[in-house]
């Protein structure tokens, strides 16, 4: 009598709690969630890569992409970048307000695509909070590549659940096709996602839905492709462009020397605490539940888009991917009894002391590659009339703080996966010989040898700088002002 009891308490218990959870708005549930990554962004320290803001410096003043400024990636984004900061600046600022506006995006469809493909409001509701809870432990806090990519991650996930639906007619799979296209051309590591899809597909024998989406997404493919190659024709640079994008990125740029940055086992054993949420998935995953091997395939590929250079701040798909996914299966899982509902309690407890421990850590902290020592260092160079220089090592921001009258062409980072690739720094030389900058600012480099950033020295265009050029003034010990020797 007493379980019935219990048993007739607990159901209505749920019934109030559906009721309840019926009536409130998606929206609202979501909010906390928007709130928690608005915090962290505008709370704590902010990173503003360099590359995010000086490629499309460069692009605004008449460099052209591939030819004159070095950069092995897809045109899309800094195309959109490029647009973008022609009218709000390449400034810092910028850098945040867009790292807000994706942060927004990427909570919000995290938790609707989680209700669409559940109809849970719960489950979107949590969802999004295990996102946003991680999303600064990620790296999420700086404008990068991933992050812009994961809308479209995201969509491309979501029309191909949405394709297995509805198997005629399928405008889904078209939309898939598109979307994962767009990632390709936003940076190369879209194509892992292709080849997840085509893998699900082959696994589970889906012959005729692989050849459909091999055709759409090869014609799709097709129309960007000529499209961009038409534009890279007209403006004169499809030679380089089709080899850094195409050539460079698939048979040297995984290979050179300095780009292989594998994780160390701390920084697997920090990736791996929120991948808490995949342990009630193991016996679906057993089981080749088909919803969530394509789930995990994803998160693959998520993964796989990281390598050679892995960091966490590339994950932000990833991490996206793994709320959508596996948070639902979690929250079910943990709802069956009070055991599992108390360890679920105490994994949240670990993470939230794990998560606040690294917000404290950097919170209100100047926005990186932005501290006031740049521009300190940029005010100095303006006293003293550094208007027309070349950045060796340095500071690549001192372009954009300083206004150089003088941007050597190509610009080409100090790495070594660049400046190893032969004929690359006699290529800088001439640009020095022929725009002939009255200065270079230089950082030392660090002490050692190697390829790592920071120790790699390019030693012809070492050896040409320091014969043409003298120290003039040490502002500090990061920055060397030389002058050219007349």
């Amino acid at each position: 009598m007493r379980g019935f009891v219990n048993h007739t308490s607990a159901r209505n218990e749920e019934e109030v709690y559906l009721k309840i959870l019926a009536k409130l708005n998606l929206g609202w549930l979501l909010l906390p969630a928007c709130l928690l990554v608005c915090l962290q962004v505008l709370l704590t320290q902010h990173t503003a890569w360099p590359e995010m803001l000086v490629y499309p410096y460069l692009l605004n003043h008449g460099f052209v992409p591939y030819q004159d400024l070095i950069a092995p990636y897809t045109p899309l984004l800094l195309w959109f970048l490029q647009f973008l900061e022609k009218i709000f600046g390449s400034t810092p600022q910028f850098s945040v307000s867009l790292t807000l506006t994706f942060a927004l995006i990427n909570t919000s469809l995290v938790g609707l695509i989680t209700y669409k493909l559940n109809q849970q409001k719960d489950a979107a509701f949590l969802a999004s909070l295990f996102y946003a809870l991680w999303f600064a432990y990620f790296g999420g806090n700086g404008l990068w590549f991933e992050l812009l990519q994961t809308p479209l991650i995201l969509g491309s996930y979501y029309f191909f659940e949405k394709s297995q639906q509805i198997k005629k007619n399928n405008i889904n799979l078209w939309i898939t096709s598109f979307l994962l296209t767009i990632i390709f051309f936003t940076k190369q590591s879209g194509l892992w996602f292709v080849l997840a899809v085509s893998f699900w597909l082959v696994l589970f024998k889906q012959w005729r839905v692989l050849l459909n989406f091999i055709k759409t997404t090869f014609l799709v493919f097709l129309l960007f492709f000529l499209l961009i190659g038409a534009i890279a024709w007209i403006n004169n640079y499809w030679s380089d462009y089709f080899y850094w994008v195409y050539i460079y990125t698939f048979t040297i740029f995984p290979f050179s020397p300095g780009h292989q940055s594998l994780p160390q086992i701390s920084q697997l054993l920090k990736f791996a605490l929120p991948l808490l949420i995949i342990l009630p998935s193991t016996n679906m995953l057993w089981k080749r539940d088909s919803k969530t091997l394509l789930g995990l395939l994803f998160c693959g590929a998520a993964f796989m888009s990281v390598l050679p250079r892995w960091d966490l701040f590339h994950l932000q798909p990833f991490l996206a991917l793994i709320a959508i996914i596996f948070v639902p299966i979690a929250w079910r899982w943990v709802r069956i009894n009070k055991i599992r509902q108390l360890l679920g309690l105490s994994i949240v407890l670990i993470w939230l002391i794990v998560v606040l421990k690294q917000a404290d850590r950097f919170y209100q902290l100047p926005v990186r590659f932005f501290e006031p020592s740049i521009y300190s260092e940029a005010n100095q160079l303006k006293r003293m009339e550094v208007n027309s220089f070349y950045v060796f090592n340095g500071p690549d921001q001192l372009y954009i703080l300083v206004d150089s009258q003088t941007l050597v062409k190509p610009y080409v980072q100090n790495f070594a996966w660049y400046f190893e690739v032969p004929g690359m720094q006699q290529k800088v030389i001439n640009a020095l010989i022929k725009d002939d900058p009255q200065y270079v600012i230089l950082s030392p480099f660090l002490a050692g040898s190697g390829y790592e950033i920071g120790h790699y020295i390019p030693q012809d265009l070492n050896n040409y700088i320091h014969q043409h050029y003298t120290l003039d003034q040490r502002i500090n010990d990061n920055i060397e002002v030389l002058k050219r020797i007349d």
